[in-house]
C-alpha cells in the first residue's frame, strides 16, 4: 500500500465527525418504507430527524440515528423522498376579558363625553372639519340620555359604552363606542354578540348608522352579518341579527 493510498483511506475523527453530518444531511430528506415482501424492516420508518424544539433535548444522537439507517438501508429498504415541515410553536390562545355593563348615571356625563371624543374625532374631522370643543360639548348635552346608555366595564375599568333604543319594529344601536386601548382586542364583538342574542330573542333585527370615513367600524359590523340597506349624505345604514 502506497503512501498516497494510506493518506487516502485514513480519516481525522473530526473529518469523520463532518463525514456523518454530511451522510445524515443527505439522509434528513428521506422516509423509510418497507417493502411488501420483507419483514426485516419496520412498516413506515421515518429517517429524518423532526426539527428540536428549542425547549426540549432532542430523542436520539444524529450518530445513533444515522447507524439505525444505514441498517435498514443494508437490509434493503426502499427510500422514498418526502416533504420536510419546520417547527411551529404553538400559538397563543386569545381570551376575551369578560364585561359588565353599568347603567349610565347623570354624574357620568363628562367620562361619556371623554369615550366619545376618542373614539369619533379623528372621523369627525375628516368628514365636518375641526373638532370645535364648545360645539362637541353641545352636541353631547342634546344626545346624552342616561337611561339608555351603560359603559362598558372590565375589571373595574371604564372601558367604552353603548346606547341602545328599543323601538317598535328593531333595536337601533346608536352608539358603540370603545377607548383606543381597548380596541382590537375582541371586546366590541363580544358586546355586539351579546347585544344579538337579546334581538334574536324577542325576533328583532339591529339597524344603526356609521360614518362613510369609517372604513374599520363597516368592516367590523360587516364580519358580524350587518349588510348595507341605506344611505344618507355622510353615513350607510345597515342591519343585522
Amino acid at each position: 500500500m502506497t503512501g498516497a493510498s494510506v493518506a487516502h483511506e485514513w480519516r481525522s475523527p473530526s473529518a469523520l465527525q463532518n463525514d456523518e453530518q454530511a451522510a445524515w444531511t443527505a439522509a434528513a430528506r428521506w422516509v423509510i418504507r418497507l417493502p411488501a415482501r420483507r419483514s426485516a424492516c419496520p412498516p413506515t420508518t421515518v429517517a429524518r430527524r423532526p426539527p428540536a424544539r428549542p425547549d426540549g433535548p432532542a430523542r436520539q444522537s444524529e450518530s445513533a440515528r444515522a447507524e439505525s439507517i444505514a441498517t435498514l438501508v443494508n437490509q434493503g429498504c426502499r427510500l422514498q423522498p418526502v416533504a420536510m415541515r419546520p417547527f411551529a410553536p404553538p400559538q397563543p390562545i386569545r381570551t376575551t376579558p369578560p364585561f359588565v355593563l353599568r347603567p349610565i348615571q347623570a354624574e357620568d356625563s363628562e367620562l361619556a363625553y371623554t369615550i366619545t371624543r376618542e373614539a369619533l374625532r379623528a372621523y369627525v374631522e375628516q368628514t365636518w372639519g375641526p373638532w370645535i370643543e364648545a360645539e362637541q360639548r353641545e352636541r353631547h348635552a342634546q344626545a346624552f340620555r342616561p337611561g339608555t346608555q351603560d359603559f362598558i366595564v372590565v375589571r373595574d375599568e371604564v372601558l367604552g359604552l353603548r346606547h341602545i333604543e328599543w323601538r317598535q319594529t328593531h333595536l337601533y344601536l346608536a352608539r358603540l363606542y370603545l377607548r383606543p386601548a381597548a380596541q382590537g382586542r375582541g371586546l366590541g364583538s363580544a358586546v355586539l354578540r351579546d347585544l344579538q342574542q337579546q334581538a334574536r330573542a324577542v325576533g328583532r333585527s339591529i339597524e344603526l348608522q356609521v360614518l362613510k370615513v369609517n372604513t374599520g367600524a363597516q368592516r367590523f359590523y360587516a364580519r358580524h352579518g350587518f349588510e348595507q340597506v341605506g344611505e344618507r349624505e355622510r353615513h350607510w345604514l345597515l342591519r343585522g341579527g
